[in-house]
């Protein structure tokens, strides 16, 4: 019995050994100081929200801002302040709710969709601020589909 766990033992610390002898993982991508802003006619409605920067690529980060009570953020990721170049889908999510409440909001709800595709943008090594991204009411397309372009 002994035998076998001291055996079992040396395999073990010998697969690890091993394991950690194969090629290192590859840098993060560098992060870059990224703010911006959101612009809403009840500027109200934005407290307390965030800001969430989802990439477009399986390779990319995601990254998350607080939304001030001037419509203001600065963008943050798991590694740090700051977001890797790329695109991503943009969405808003809502301050949580107290215990037995549902979180509204109104803002039109598609701002807050898992997909973000009503928000979007581009982090470039020399982007520091972003135009702000202006919250319309989304009007329906003959589709069915909602579309935020129909409304500038």
């Amino acid at each position: 019995m002994n035998r076998t766990l001291g055996l079992m033992t040396c395999l073990s610390l010998g697969l690890t050994m091993i394991a950690g002898c194969g090629e290192s993982a590859p840098a993060a991508a560098p992060l870059h100081q990224v703010k911006g802003k959101v612009v809403y006619k009840d500027a109200s409605a934005l407290s307390g929200m965030k800001i969430q920067f989802l990439p477009k690529t399986p390779t990319g980060r995601p990254a998350t801002g607080d939304i001030k009570s001037d419509g203001t953020f600065e963008l943050k990721s798991a590694d740090g302040d700051g977001i890797p170049e790329g695109d991503y889908r943009v969405k808003l999510v809502l301050p949580p709710a107290a215990k037995g409440k549902v979180a509204k909001s109104s803002i039109s709800s598609e701002y807050f969709d898992e997909d973000g595709m009503q928000l979007s943008a581009t982090i470039k090594s020399d982007t520091t601020e972003l135009p702000p991204f202006d919250l319309k009411p989304i009007a329906k397309t003959d589709a069915g589909r909602r579309s935020n372009r129909d409304n500038d």
